[in-house]
């Protein structure tokens, strides 16, 4: 399973593993940060702050919140804070005027720290059992002093309820409450904890001990808010150490902008040749983009197959210009689908199109009645007799040599007696094959376009496409 680990306040590191992806996030650009919640372990690298240029709390505050934070530990992650937490974030008032001061840890974790300010040297490290903990002992082998320890920590309850959406009861029941554990890692020869873990819990009271004080087991933990002091490594080694030992991920540090700024022996013969390489590829694209949009404009003839409504009703213009004619498109898109000019010879001949696609085997006389109209509206505005003909493509989830005849008997006769051409799309797209291939007679296609009165015969033009192969 893909295991995902966030770092916030670095930036540059790789990871070569496919089951463990790193992301990272320098402190300039925290808002970056989608969700938190889907890592399994956070790492907030405190480290790096005195170099940070530019940090936005408000930003942070709003991609670690409190309900995260219950996302994260609810689900067993981890939370690690490397540095210093007693920091203090500078955040907007809810009010909306001027600022506060927030502390960083207990602005974002519902623990209440008390710190023991006093520095110190002697300390000791206690992992007992805990195969856990003990992946952090290469980090606290360089911890050798301190300015500051922690002597307690107490759970704001009603908050980490609601965060890891416990029952609402659970802050006032007697029997159960919700714990911070503390489980320190190193403490001072006084007992305060200088590096451990916060590990929320729930536990229930089943008794007192012989002091009359009530004793509690654990019903269910949650993950831990891993806290890790400054040690004498540097920034650099002490990530990488966290991210080996706790995370069993080998980094990869990208170059410095100094060092690619530099060239290396036998760089630039190199480079040379990238660049030719480029360039090449470039120009191979540009040839390949241009293909690809003369096998586009190829195909869109094939449209007259399987497209209905205005789709249909363009390629259909667009083949019959590809045919000869001059087609004017329509300037109503709910009235005729297109008026068409075609010269045979000497001789002038003007149609109007009524073009119709369905799932349906067949077509109704519903179209013809359409059509009549759009030849009234040709006397009507255009002074003129107009042939109208019709174009129909049935049955378009069927393959063409699957389809039968859409025209009926009543379809046909209507059509002949109004002294309208009908003609199946595929037929239109047998005619332009041939005009494609040099084998199409263009002028007897319009003649006896226009000549039809009824369903025009197309058979002779699937013949010679079938002879042309």
């Amino acid at each position: 399973m893909l295991r995902k680990v966030a770092i916030i306040g670095s930036q540059g590191l790789t990871s070569h593993d496919d089951h463990r992806r790193l992301e990272c996030y320098p402190w300039h650009d925290v808002a970056r940060i989608s969700n938190l919640s889907d890592f399994h372990v956070v790492i907030i690298n405190l480290l790096s702050l005195p170099l940070a240029k530019k940090v936005d709390w408000t930003a942070f505050s709003r991609v670690l919140s409190l309900s995260s934070v219950g996302e994260i530990l609810g689900s067993g992650g981890l939370i690690v804070v490397m540095g210093d937490p007693r920091i203090e974030m500078t955040l907007p008032r809810v009010s909306g005027s001027g600022n506060h001061q927030g502390s960083f840890l207990e602005q974002w974790s519902g623990v209440n720290c008390d710190w023991d300010e006093r520095p110190g040297q002697t300390r000791k490290i206690d992992f007992a059992d805990d195969l856990d903990s003990r992946r952090y002992r290469r980090y606290l082998e360089t911890f050798d002093s301190w300015t500051y320890s922690l002597k307690e920590a107490k759970p704001r309850p009603d908050e980490l309820v609601r965060a890891f959406g416990l029952d609402s009861g659970l802050a006032a029941n007697r029997e159960l409450r919700l714990n911070i554990h503390v489980d320190p890692f190193c403490v001072s020869r006084y007992g305060t904890m200088l590096a451990g873990a916060l590990r929320p819990r729930v536990e229930r009271r089943y008794g007192v001990d012989d002091f009359g004080r009530p004793m509690f087991q654990v019903v269910h933990e949650m993950g831990s808010i891993v806290l890790l002091p400054p040690t004498r490594s540097g920034e650099s080694e002490s990530i990488e150490l966290i991210l080996l030992d706790l995370c069993e991920i080998e980094i990869h540090r990208g170059e410095p902008p100094w060092a690619a700024e530099m060239i290396a022996p036998g760089q630039e013969a190199i480079d040379v040749q990238a660049q030719a390489i480029e360039e090449e590829i470039e120009r191979k694209c540009e040839v390949l983009d241009a293909k690809q949009a003369e096998r586009t404009a190829a195909r869109l003839a094939l449209r007259l197959l399987y497209e209905q409504h205005a789709g249909l009703e363009v390629v259909v213009r667009d083949t019959l210009r590809e045919l000869g004619a001059d087609v004017e498109d329509p300037e109503d898109p709910t009235k005729e689908d297109g008026w068409v000019t075609v010269q045979v010879g000497g001789q002038i001949f003007e149609a109007v199109l009524e073009v119709k696609g369905t799932e349906k085997n067949a077509f109704d006389e519903r179209g013809l009645r359409q059509l009549a109209e759009w030849v009234s509206r040709g006397i009507e505005r255009r002074h003129k007799t107009y042939k109208g003909i019709f174009v129909g493509n049935a049955s378009v989830a069927v393959p063409p040599v699957d389809r039968t005849n859409p025209f009926g008997a009543n379809f046909a006769t209507n059509a002949s007696l109004r002294g309208y051409a009908a003609i199946k799309s595929e037929d239109l797209y047998a005619a332009y094959c041939l005009k494609k291939l040099g084998r199409l007679d263009v002028e007897r296609f319009w003649r006896d376009l226009f000549q039809t009165n009824g369903i025009v015969d197309s058979a002779p033009y699937h013949a010679v496409l079938l002879d042309a192969g």
